[in-house]
């Protein structure tokens, strides 16, 4: 073969070269990037599961990045607001049938209430209410009409912050979790960083449900204030009230009565545990008098034989 026949032949080897050592470091580029998205995963993409945004992936048809949760503002105010109320009223009964009436109107509930009576037979009570958190002013100024206010005061709490931080935590983890999801379908995973992810999903999933539940709670203390009422009926008086000083009168002898009985009765309740003590202490005094009484007369007995003598 002659030198000019020679020259295309080694022009064409040298492509034939350059094309394949072009396309070998690509092939093993595209290798390297499934094996480091699949097996390698916690090690590569750590950082970025942290805080719950996805791994950057090297192929070149790569999705448009989801914007981040942490451009969530607040829209609104978190306030809870619950309120306490003392009252004396004329009539407990009343009064709680009352604020049980209007709690249902409102599509409120009673908590818990009790009802307890003193030895004047004054009644008092309380009453823990559930009600619309719009209603809670109109509710406290609704109560105070019903008898004597001793003490009222409202409180507010703002939790704002806290709400809306806990919104941005439970959304990074749930795109946490959505990205677990995604890694734990990939067939090319190791057995291994299969179980390593599935221990992190259900870490994640545990943090979630706690977020989820104290957000419903807020939630429920947000939309319902809590009320609660203490009320107490009033002391007799002498004048003013239905039967005047007489029947006052009577009511304190028939109190006197009851006191001088219930005095009797506990003076028998002490005397129960002290009467065993004192016959102990009688007995052993009578033993003691005869026997300084024997003494006594065996002396005398003595002097007596001695004179005699």
């Amino acid at each position: 073969m002659s030198r000019h026949n020679l020259i295309p032949f080694f022009v064409l080897s040298l492509a034939v070269f350059a094309c394949t050592g072009l396309d070998a470091p690509r092939e093993e580029e595209m290798a390297v990037s499934e094996a480091d998205s699949a097996a390698g995963f916690m090690a590569a993409d750590a950082p970025a599961l942290a805080e719950a945004h996805p791994a950057r992936s090297r192929a070149p048809s790569s999705p448009a990045p989801v914007q981040s949760p942490l451009q969530v503002t607040p829209t609104e105010r978190k306030i809870i607001r619950n309120g306490n109320l003392n009252l004396e009223v004329d009539s407990v009964d009343e009064t709680l049938r009352r604020i049980k009436q209007v709690v249902k109107q409102w599509g409120g509930y009673v908590s818990n209430e009790s009802v307890s009576e003193d030895s004047y037979s004054r009644k008092s009570g309380t009453v823990s209410c559930r009600i619309p958190a719009d209603q809670l002013d109109r509710a406290m100024e609704l109560f105070q009409g019903w008898g004597k206010v001793e003490n009222v005061s409202v409180s507010a709490n703002d939790i704002t912050e806290q709400y809306y931080d806990l919104e941005v935590r439970m959304a990074n983890q749930k795109a946490l979790e959505k990205r677990l999801l995604e890694l734990l379908q990939r067939q090319t995973s190791k057995l291994s960083d299969l179980l390593q992810i599935e221990r992190e999903l259900a870490r994640v999933r545990t943090e979630i449900d706690s977020m989820e539940g104290r957000k419903r709670l807020w939630d429920n203390q947000i939309a319902y204030s809590t009320v609660v009422v203490y009320f107490h009926e009033r002391l007799p008086v002498v004048v003013g009230e239905e039967g005047g000083v007489w029947r006052t009168l009577l009511q304190s002898f028939g109190r006197a009565a009851d006191n001088f009985v219930l005095s009797i009765a506990g003076i028998i309740s002490v005397s129960g545990a002290i009467v065993p003590f004192v016959v102990v202490v009688l007995i052993l005094w009578m033993l003691l008098r005869v026997w300084k009484r024997r003494r006594k007369t065996k002396r005398a007995k003595t002097g007596a034989v001695d004179e005699s003598h």
